[in-house]
């Protein structure tokens, strides 16, 4: 994996179980910064002062499974693009066609292949800093085009409304 090592992306994973934290860290360290937080209402009160570019949940929690977590993290404005990976044991195709219902960009089922973590981060990393990237352009081209449309409106010497527009 080719990266500017000094613009690290952060990642957030949240998963009950330790060991399996630590494994993902592992893989995805050397690459990127990674949180770890053990349940989903730790991970929404982190969410509320932090946003970080990828977003990895066990859909199995205690307390707050993943498809709630999810639901709470598109209530927020500040999270509403940032792409989010499921992790799931279940072979239950439900669990899947409801997490990307609610949004989920991915899912990956364990036990986690280490090329397959990596390739997915990456795709979505890079695929969620695309589409920001368009809805700021987007939003840059509709100020040029308000600015645009009331400079047509005025006479170009004296600055006045044209009479077409009084």
């Amino acid at each position: 994996m080719r990266r500017d090592r000094s613009m690290k992306f952060n990642i957030l994973v949240v998963d009950d179980k330790p060991e399996m934290l630590r494994y993902i860290k592992s893989i995805l360290e050397e690459f990127y910064t990674v949180y770890l937080i053990a349940d989903g209402v730790t991970a929404l009160a982190y969410l509320q002062n932090h946003t970080p570019d990828l977003i990895i949940i066990d859909i199995n929690m205690p307390q707050m499974d993943g498809f709630t977590l999810l639901e709470n993290i598109h209530t927020m404005d500040s999270l509403k693009s940032v792409p989010v990976i499921f992790l799931t044991a279940s072979a239950n195709p439900e669990n899947e066609i409801r997490g990307l219902r609610l949004g989920a960009k991915d899912f990956i089922s364990k036990p986690i292949r280490r090329e397959s973590l990596l390739q997915r981060v990456q795709m979505q990393i890079t695929q969620g800093k695309a589409e920001q990237e368009i809805k700021k352009r987007y939003e840059q081209m509709k100020q040029e085009a308000e600015k645009a449309r009331i400079y047509a409106m005025q006479d170009e010497l004296s600055g006045l409304w044209k009479r077409n527009y009084i």
